[in-house]
């Protein structure tokens, strides 16, 4: 059943968090999640991602933190040099289609490539393109997927064409495709169509509400984040690991947004300090199993 829009963004902005907790908390307990994780992921979609990427992934590697990078194939083809520079060094890449994300317009990036405004069948060639072209440029096939502009893309018959789409091709383990309300209904990892869906998931006190580096942004010219999306993630990894909540931080940002915020890097190293978990997807599908199939 489609969710209005209205009616999504009033039941996010009334849910209870601590109620949201405890339900997530014994659903992941169930999947074999025991500790607080984090899954650092980095959408790159545009040209100045791939420079920040390329410093940014130095930082978290030095400190054997894992990144996943979701780049569109257009993005990955004019920037290989640097991206197959970054696969070298151990960085892990999916799927994220093959249209370019943004276009550059006036003074500022504009988003494009929506695949709800798109045909199914233009859906699944976009698809497909971004796995040839990831295929192509890193030598290797993915084994993830990530549907462009989070959150866009969610209603049953939309992640089903996903899912089939991805099986068809052949290899794919994991999709990062659907919003915390995923994460609420089923927890943090739930099978579909022979694939792991891993929602991703708020901050703590606003556990539905999108928590990523966009919105946080001084503003759309720049685009870099201001102190409080790490201090948001630095709250959430104190109360969760005070309280003793098992989950896993599912969180994505862009490369560009978050390089020159000292503070993201110091709450990254905060969390590390308080014992939170940084593990890739597939360090994920090792140790959980999903107890639930997508409805």
């Amino acid at each position: 059943m489609k969710i209005k829009p209205a009616l999504r963004n009033l039941f996010i902005r009334s849910a209870p968090f601590s109620l949201f907790w405890r339900d997530y908390a014994r659903k992941a307990r169930a999947a074999g999640i025991d500790w607080l994780y984090i899954i650092l992921s980095y959408d790159c979609d545009t040209p100045k991602d791939a420079e920040a990427a390329t410093k940014l992934y130095a930082w978290l590697s030095a400190r054997d933190i894992p990144a996943t990078l979701a780049v569109p194939g257009a993005q990955l083809q004019e920037s290989q040099e640097k991206y197959r520079a970054i696969r070298g060094q151990g960085a892990t890449f999916i799927n994220h289609g093959g249209a370019p994300h943004t276009v550059w317009q006036g003074d500022r990036y504009h988003s494009v490539t929506f695949y709800e405004q798109m045909s199914f069948e233009e859906v699944v060639a976009d698809i497909r393109l971004g796995h040839e072209i990831v295929t192509q440029v890193l030598g290797e096939a993915p084994q993830g997927f990530r549907a462009p502009h989070f959150g866009h893309f969610q209603d049953a018959e939309q992640l089903r064409l996903v899912y089939d789409t991805l099986s068809d091709l052949g290899g794919y383990r994991y999709s990062s495709t659907t919003t915390s309300v995923y994460a609420r209904r089923y927890g943090p990892v739930v099978e579909a169509n022979g694939l792991v869906e891993v929602p991703i998931i708020g901050s703590y006190h606003w556990p539905l509400r999108f928590f990523d580096s966009y919105g946080y942004i001084k503003d759309r010219v720049t685009r870099a984040v201001t102190d409080a999306y790490a201090q948001g993630l630095t709250h959430t990894v104190e109360q969760l690991t005070r309280r003793g909540i098992p989950a896993v931080l599912n969180y994505y940002a862009d490369p560009s947004h978050v390089i020159d915020n000292q503070a993201y890097f110091d709450a990254l190293e905060r969390a590390q300090a308080l014992g939170a978990q940084f593990i890739s997807y597939s360090q994920l599908l090792e140790m959980a199993q999903p107890r639930e199939r997508l409805a």
